[in-house]
């Protein structure tokens, strides 16, 4: 049994530092997923070098996560577990108030998709990573 819980919908490949050795995969497993507030169109950008008018919305702010899913299940079942979210959940979990109330003791992990430790294919799509980045709810 592994030591870390992935709770992203995507499997997680660990790859050397070649970037074709695999070594290990955490599975993918029930997603725990963010709720944020509705998005909302704002007057358009007039940019003629790439079009005539460039749609604006304004951006995500995260307010919560969802607790009806699998995802929210699996994390209240382990109070002190270590897990696997996708970055802007790391980023939450671990830098917002009500985040760090919602983790607790958990430690929150996240795939290192930074230059340098991700990996992709010739169409541009991540297959893997070279490290897991760790994300504390305080300064260490």
């Amino acid at each position: 049994m592994s030591y870390l819980t992935n709770l992203t919908p995507h499997a997680i490949h660990i790859v050397g530092t070649d970037g074709t050795t695999l070594l290990h995969t955490y599975a993918a497993g029930h997603e725990l997923r963010l709720l944020s507030q509705e998005q909302v169109a704002i007057s358009p950008m007039l940019d003629v070098a790439v079009a005539p008018v460039v749609p604006l919305i304004t951006g995500q702010y995260f307010k919560g996560i969802d607790t009806t899913g699998a995802g929210y299940k699996a994390w209240e079942a382990k109070p002190m577990g270590n897990f696997i979210v996708s970055l802007p959940m790391a980023i939450w979990l671990t830098k917002t108030q009500a985040g760090q109330e919602l983790t607790g003791e958990r430690q929150i992990f996240a795939p290192a998709t930074g230059p340098g430790y991700v990996v992709r294919d010739d169409k541009g799509r991540i297959t893997g990573v070279r490290a897991l980045e760790f994300y504390a709810t305080s300064d260490c």
